[in-house]
């Protein structure tokens, strides 16, 4: 009975340990090649993995994911990327490839990098608003979604801040999270061109997001809702900054001596 309950305190001590033990950002990257469906989790939509769809490529290689959301509620897909993280380390940085067609007059969505508390639970949202409103396909930023189009939030951006695609393409659609100078979270949310140009850029920052005690990891990538029968994802991304890769090697190197 003692050695049953030694082991029991033991296996609890484990537990215990474990819980504590923080999770960093670890790399991702996902362009579809090995026509894998687990990156995205889907509420309503449907994704498949394709080489061609409506006439569109994918950005890079030789296939990208499609969402149809022609049939369902428009809330659409989300990834945990490599998986939740709640260690800042140096920062990291979400990105995905979009295929964004500006002849489609109800092409609309609205696309969510999250980010996580030290606690593990959720900290914030850094919202992409992409839509057509009278003929211009507008993009702004904030950390609000209503999960349905709101052309309000695209014509009255936060800080008068928005940005207009004139051509059908792929862009990247990027999220920095980084410190802000002052040790609190920063987020600029990015649009760059299939070019690598940076073409807009908006700034969110909270004075009570604190690096030290609250801001944690990654979270997810979620399209909060689709209004276009099929958009082309490709080339999804999170990137842990240099100071958190560091970390990670060095404690992939300690695991490796404890191994010998």
């Amino acid at each position: 009975m003692k050695k049953l309950t030694a082991l029991f305190s033991v296996i609890t001590i484990m537990l215990m340990a474990t819980s504590l033990i923080a999770q960093p950002v670890v790399p991702f990257f996902d362009g579809f090649e090995n026509g894998d469906l687990g990156t995205f989790n889907s509420y309503n939509s449907t994704y498949t993995i394709t080489g061609t769809s409506g006439g569109v490529s994918p950005a890079t290689g030789s296939y990208m994911a499609v969402v149809d959301s022609s049939t369902a509620s428009p809330t659409g897909v989300y990834t945990y990327f490599g998986g939740k993280a709640d260690e800042f380390g140096g920062g990291f940085t979400g990105s995905m490839d979009i295929y964004v067609d500006v002849t489609d007059s109800g092409y609309a969505f609205d696309l969510s990098f999250a980010a996580t508390k030290q606690d593990n639970n959720h900290l914030r949202d850094f919202i992409f608003h992409v839509g057509m409103v009278n003929g211009s396909m507008l993009v702004t930023g904030s950390n609000n979604t209503d999960a349905v189009f709101n052309p309000y939030l695209l014509t009255n951006p936060d800080s008068n801040n928005s940005y207009t695609i004139g051509a059908s393409g792929w862009y990247t659609f990027q999220a920095d999270f980084y410190d802000h100078g002052d040790g609190t979270l920063a987020v600029d949310l990015n649009l760059i061109n299939s070019a690598g140009g940076l073409l807009w850029t908006e700034t969110r920052n909270t004075s009570a997001d604190l690096i030290s005690t609250i801001v944690g990891g990654n979270r997810y990538g979620w399209f909060t809702f689709i209004d276009t029968d099929a958009l082309a994802i490709d080339n999804v991304t999170m990137v842990p900054e240099p100071a958190t890769m560091g970390l990670l090697s060095l404690g992939a190197l300690v695991l490796r001596r404890k191994r010998k």
